[in-house]
């Protein structure tokens, strides 16, 4: 609490590297982030139908792993692992990979 209150010094030498170290974020190209957004949705939508309903549940409309596995008919684990591989495959799209 006492360090949030005020401002917290540094050396010269400590501020000029971290300067020097941001300063190369502005030189690089960067998405925005709608264009991520729809980069992940783009993905999202080539996975197999299994897996992209899997993530639409979980983080779109924010079930439960076990109630999605018992609504399924499947165990908690196969919800699991089906994410699992629904973010490796949108992780590798999202990259430029195939999905």
């Amino acid at each position: 609490r006492k360090w949030a209150r005020g401002v917290l010094n540094c050396e010269p030498e400590v501020l000029a590297a971290l300067e020097a170290e941001f300063r190369k974020f502005e030189r690089e190209p960067a998405d925005s982030f709608v264009e991520r957004l729809e980069r992940v949705a783009g993905c999202i939508e080539k996975l197999p139908p299994l897996l992209r309903e899997s993530v639409e549940l979980v983080y779109g409309r924010g079930m439960s792993v076990q109630a999605l596995g018992k609504a399924l008919l499947v165990t908690e684990e196969a919800v699991k692992k089906r994410v699992q591989r629904a973010r490796q495959l949108v992780a590798r799209c999202v990259q430029g990979g195939a999905v």
